[in-house]
């Protein structure tokens, strides 16, 4: 949906949401269409997301140092390999300084030391809405042929 960027370790989680539903009502105003696009649709409409971090839930109150330390003491370092391409773009296009091995998250005060890379997955929450009538058509349980096409229009399956 967003990224790989840099930021700082102190961003906690519920700012990253923030950004991610900015970003989504910019990607649905530019009207560019991508596969993202009707996902950046929901989510620019108020769709709960939660994020996660190694399979699991993160709290909106943490913070990326924490997923880090957690990171560091627990992780193997394994990426999927649509984010390693995405991370090399990256580090590719940042400007080269000692020791750096392209990073995604930077300590803010302390640029020269690069950070982990850590990746957090998005699971976007849709409204689903249906409609179900029953009993003696002569007393209102059924749908009109043309009412139901007018309601699955707005409806999502």
């Amino acid at each position: 949906l967003m990224g790989p960027d840099v930021v700082s370790l102190k961003v906690h989680i519920s700012q990253i949401k923030k950004r991610l539903e900015v970003h989504a009502r910019n990607e649905v105003i530019k009207g560019r269409l991508s596969r993202g696009l009707q996902l950046y649709s929901f989510i620019a409409l108020g769709a709960v997301v939660h994020l996660l971090h190694r399979r699991r839930a993160v709290d909106d109150m943490e913070t990326l140092r924490m997923l880090q330390s957690e990171q560091a003491d627990t992780g193997d370092g394994t990426f999927s390999p649509d984010t390693l391409a995405r991370l090399a773009q990256v580090a590719s296009s940042m400007p080269p300084t000692p020791n750096s091995r392209g990073a995604v998250a930077a300590e803010s005060n302390r640029g020269d030391l690069p950070a982990e890379r850590l990746e957090l997955t998005a699971v976007v929450f849709i409204h689903v809405y249906g409609l179900v009538a029953w009993g003696d058509p002569t007393a209102g349980g059924s749908i009109p042929l043309s009412l139901s096409e007018r309601l699955s229009a707005g409806i999502t399956f």
